[in-house]
Parts: structure tokens; sequence; C-alpha cells
């Protein structure tokens, strides 16, 4: 069953059930106050007989004094104790015929007789031959049946009215929250089949749950789309880098399979070239495998440490390498941080690679507080990088030269690494350049304790 007939189903059954025990209450609780409005009036009428009984005393006799007192539909008649009746006053013969029942106390009472309904009121009197008698009042509930019968065909029909619109309404209702979840799987499933990324339309006049669904959807498709144009464009420059190494390292193979047994130097060219190749592919797989972890996977290895020192270290195994002056600047005695110690270590020496990759004077590394949060700034005085390409440069893949970048064996990925450490530790990176001036990138940190 979907969930439109679902909507008709249960809404109709519920407002059926709702509107039965509504009507079954007020049938019910009219049926009480007019049966016991009856039955009061009855036993009124009955003490009235019997004031009336004791009044007449033997001056008139009963069988005179009776008649005057009978109801149009009723009958009046005295019980003896052993429930014979003595004396029965009435216009309907067939009531004579209804069987007495003697009562040594007042009632009230309904009863049922030839499938009719009676009120009937008994009071106890002394009889003017000093027993004590059930003096009984009948009288018919006709016109109290009749009512409630009227009042039965009109809480059925005001059921029926009130359940058609009821239906009609839930069509309607239904109509309204399913347009949007229709067109949502209208969407999906056009997505699905053309594989392309499409918004639903929205309503923007209202706010309610079923526009916020809409949006939330729309919202996913645009993150969805993005990752997916991320992932193409990762997947096309990672099968582009490869390639490059790939085939310069397939040509050197063949160069060297021809010539290398005749040409010395062809040898030591091919095999250069790639030994080269190898390790810039090497370094590029290693990469990307770890551009592929989550913030999640990164496993940070929590430690509360010294940046100063940190930095310090850093900067001096860079220096011996690479014979680059490294200055680290700091104004306090200690900034500590937590973080993980090699992995700080590896963001810094991707950021000093790039310093001296397109600089060739010192570099210095600034570590201090700002707005009370442990910082380091590294800055190179190089070429620098233009204004238009500052926004992209954290992108993957992403080169300002790229012919100079694959000269320096640079990839792209570097930066794209770092931030993805920096993020894992819960800081901030941020790179500011002008070209001709040189570069400054700073990485905001957790405070250690």
């Amino acid at each position: 069953m979907n969930l439109r007939n679902k909507i008709h189903l249960f809404s109709t059954i519920f407002l059926f059930i709702i509107l039965l025990l509504i009507n079954g209450s007020i049938y019910y609780l009219f049926y009480k106050v007019t049966t016991e409005g009856e039955l009061d009036r009855v036993t009124n009428q009955t003490e009235t007989i019997a004031a009336a009984l004791n009044r007449a005393g033997n001056e008139i006799q009963p069988n005179k004094l009776l008649p005057a007192f009978i109801p149009n539909n009723g009958m009046i008649r005295i019980v003896y104790e052993d429930s014979k009746a003595i004396l029965t006053q009435t216009k309907l013969n067939d009531l004579r015929n209804s069987p007495a029942n003697y009562q040594s106390t007042q009632t009230a009472e309904v009863r049922e007789y030839n499938g009719s309904s009676y009120a009937v009121a008994t009071i106890p009197i002394i009889w003017t031959n000093g027993e004590i008698v059930s003096l009984e009042v009948t009288e018919s509930m006709a016109g109290v049946q009749a009512n409630l019968e009227v009042l039965r065909m009109i809480l059925l029909l005001a059921t029926l009215l009130a359940i058609i619109p009821a239906f009609l309404s839930a069509r309607v209702l239904s109509r309204l929250i399913l347009r949007p979840i229709e067109a949502l799987i209208s969407t999906m499933e056009e997505i699905q089949r053309k594989k392309t990324f499409k918004h639903i339309e929205l309503d923007h006049t209202s706010n309610d749950e079923l526009y916020k669904m809409g949006t939330t959807f729309n919202s996913m498709v645009d993150i969805l789309q993005t990752n997916s144009e991320k992932q193409q464009s990762f997947v096309s420059n990672a099968s582009h880098e490869l390639r490059t190494p790939l085939t310069i390292i397939e040509s050197y193979a063949s160069l060297l399979k021809r010539w290398g047994t005749k040409k010395p130097e062809v040898f030591d060219e091919s095999v250069e070239a790639i030994h080269s190749e190898s390790i810039r592919m090497r370094n590029l797989t290693e990469q990307l495998l770890l551009l592929a972890r989550s913030e999640n996977e990164w496993d940070i290895d929590w430690k509360t440490l010294d940046l100063i020192s940190l930095c310090k270290e850093a900067g001096k195994t860079f220096q011996q390498a690479y014979q680059r002056e490294v200055n680290v600047i700091n104004e306090q005695s200690n900034v500590l941080v937590t973080g993980d110690e090699q992995k700080l270590k590896q963001v810094l020496f991707i950021l000093l690679d790039n310093a001296k990759k397109f600089s060739e004077r010192e570099i210095d590394i600034i570590v201090s507080y700002e707005h009370e949060q442990p910082s380091l700034t590294i800055k190179d005085y190089g070429i620098g990088i233009p204004k238009e390409d500052v926004e992209m440069v954290f992108e993957r893949f992403f080169r300002v030269d790229k012919a100079r970048s694959r000269k320096t064996g640079g990839t792209g990925l570097g930066l794209s690494i770092a931030k993805e450490i920096i993020a894992a530790h819960e800081g901030t990176i941020a790179l500011e350049s002008e070209e001709g001036s040189g570069t400054s990138v700073t990485i905001r940190l957790k405070e250690g304790k």
C-alpha cells in the first residue's frame, strides 16, 4: 500500500472512530437524561395518585378516583403482596395482561412488554381494608423511543456528512504532502538515470518541514556534485601525473634497449632518468595515499609539545640537509601546543621545501601567540605567488607554474597534505604572498597544557 492510500485509509478510519465515540456518547447521554426524566415524571405522578387516595380515604371509592389519573398510553393498578392485581385501570387492553410485580418499596424502572418500553413507578400504600398494597403506574415511552430514533438518524447522517469531506480533505492533504516527496523521488530517479545532478523546485512561500527537506536535498546535491567534480579532477590529474613519469621511463627504457650497450652516455642518461622518474612516481604515490585518508584516519598521537623546540629541530635538520639557512624567531621562552610531533614535522618539511624551491635567500620561522593561540609562520623572500593564484594553492595538483614545478620535482600535493594534517589537528593554515616579495604560511594550533 502506497503512502497516499495509507493517508486516506488511516485518516478516514481515525475520524470514523472519533465520530463513533462522540456520537455514541451523545446518544447515551440523551438516552440517560430522557429516560431518567420520564421515570421522575411517572414517579411524581405516582406520588400524586397515592396522595389523592390517602386524602379520599373511604369517601371516594378507588375504582372511581383512579380513572381521573390514567395516562393516555398507560395503566394504573393495585397489586397485593402475592403479586396479584386487585384493581386495574387502563385505556389499553394489551397492558392488562402484563405481569404484575409487588414492590414493598418505592421504585422506578423501565420494563419491556410486547416489544415496547414502559416507565413503571411503584409505591406502597395502605388499602381500604388496611392491608399494604403496591400502587403501580405504567406509562408508555413511545415518545422517548421516537426521539431516540430521530437522534440516531441525525447522528448517522452527521457521521456520513463528516466522513465524506474528511475523505476529500485527506486526498487534498496527501497530495499536498506527497507533491514535494514525489518531486524528490522523480529528481533522484532522474539523477540515477542520467548520471547528472539536479535540484528540485521549491515553493518559497512556505517554510515547513517539506521545504526544509527540499533545501536539505538541494544542499546534499551540491555537496555530491562538488565532491564528484573534485573526484573526477583528482582522478584526471592523478592519471596525468602518473602517465608522465611512466611515459618517460618507457621512452628511456626503449632507448636503453636499443643503444644502451653501444653508447655509454645513453646508458648513463637513461638510467639516471629512469631512477629520477621512479623516485618521483613513488613520492607521488605516497602523497596520493596520504590524501586518500579522511580526518578520522590520520591517527593523531596527541601530546603536549614545545612549538619553539619543534621548529628549531626541524629547521636544523633541513639546514643540514639542504645547506639553506633557517632562522627560528621567537619572543617567548616556550610555546606549548597539542599535536603529533612527527606529523607536525612533516608539515614543516613540506613548507620549508616549498620555500627552498622558490627562493634563494634564508627562510624564517616565526613562533608566537596570536589572539592567545599558538601560531607559527614560515616566511621566504622568493618570487612569490600571483594574486589570482593565492586562493587555489591548497587545491590538489595545483601548481602556479607547472613547467617550473615539474622541473623542481613538485607534484602540487604538498600544501594539500599539509592542510589535511593541520585540519586533523583541529587547526588552521593560511597563505599570504606578494609576487616578487615572498610568501608567508601561517599555522594556528591548539594550545597545550
